[in-house]
């Protein structure tokens, strides 16, 4: 019965229904579910309630004091309000624990050390996560997250090239994601335009919604003009068959000359996808400040 119910809490919150999968998860956590607390975490960071957080994960680990997911959460939920010390000694309680995962936990202690600004020690605690260890991308995102912060940018390249050469990179598409926006990042910084641009299209291509990915495409593209103008777009397209099949549409939002531009900055976006037209747009202020590309867009919605 508690896995239907983290299964459907998983479902609503993919679905785009946070309310009812909190609704779920916070009952499951009370029961002592550590993932039903992780999904708990996922909507009240995302909304940044982050003294709920922390309550709902202190009163988990209090009833809960041999699970390490949930001094984990903890840790990570202390560290999102700035309580660099108390997350450190949450992680460290977790770390004791008899369920603990070390190379997830290494990289969770590495994030918040990084959000404090502490390079050495993070990249120290990266150190512990073990070459075979499924959590291996995020540790190289971070490592490469942090030589970007330091203008380290092409010691990060090479050591994540090092780290991860002829391994099969088993990740959720939205780590492999921030993988590439690091990487894109760090090649933008050292001159590497081209390859910057191709980390942005792969990183869109497997997280839909990273900004991120967009923002590395458009400083990689570079460019900038007079006429240029905010564009929100309604597009349609046709799947090829290897992609899935069917008609779709989705929403832009682009700085461009004009709607033609701005659908070919869209094209790029949106792999195995033909018979591009638009449907709808609506042209917006003037933005010569701005870097033409993609800011923004919606997830595909299938077409009858």
């Amino acid at each position: 019965m508690t896995d239907s119910l983290l299964a459907e809490a998983t479902e609503l919150l993919h679905s785009g229904d946070p309310d009812e999968a909190l609704a779920i998860a916070l009952r499951l956590s009370e029961g002592g579910d550590p993932e039903a607390l992780a999904i708990v975490a996922q909507v009240l960071g995302e909304r940044r309630e982050r003294e709920r957080l922390v309550e709902v994960a202190e009163a988990f680990s209090r009833a809960n004091p041999d699970r390490s997911r949930g001094w984990e959460l903890l840790g990570d939920a202390l560290s999102l309000s700035g309580e660099k010390a108390s997350a450190l000694h949450a992680y460290a309680k977790a770390a004791t624990c008899p369920d603990a995962d070390a190379g997830r936990l290494a990289c969770s202690k590495a994030s918040a050390l990084l959000q404090a600004g502490a390079h050495r020690d993070a990249r120290a605690a990266l150190d512990a996560v073990p070459e075979e260890s499924p959590y291996l991308v995020r540790a190289a995102m971070l490592r490469l997250q942090s030589c970007n912060a330091t203008g380290e940018h092409q010691v990060g390249l090479d050591f994540v090239a090092a780290a991860l050469s002829g391994k099969a990179l088993t990740a959720p598409p939205a780590e492999l994601a921030w993988l590439m926006v690091e990487e894109g990042h760090a090649r933008l910084a050292t001159g590497q335009h081209q390859q910057a641009a191709l980390c942005g299209v792969r990183a869109a291509a497997l997280d839909r919604g990273n900004e991120g990915a967009l923002y590395v495409l458009r400083e990689a593209l570079g460019m900038r003009s007079p006429d240029a103008h905010r564009y929100r777009l309604q597009l349609e397209a046709d799947l090829v068959a290897e992609a899935g099949g069917g008609r779709f549409t989705a929403a832009y939002e682009v700085v461009a000359d004009e709607p033609s531009e701005a659908l070919a900055l869209c094209q790029p976006l949106e792999p195995g996808a033909t018979d591009f037209t638009i449907t709808a747009f609506d042209k917006g202020q003037p933005t010569p400040e701005l870097p033409k590309g993609v800011y923004s867009r919606s997830a595909r919605e299938t077409l009858s």
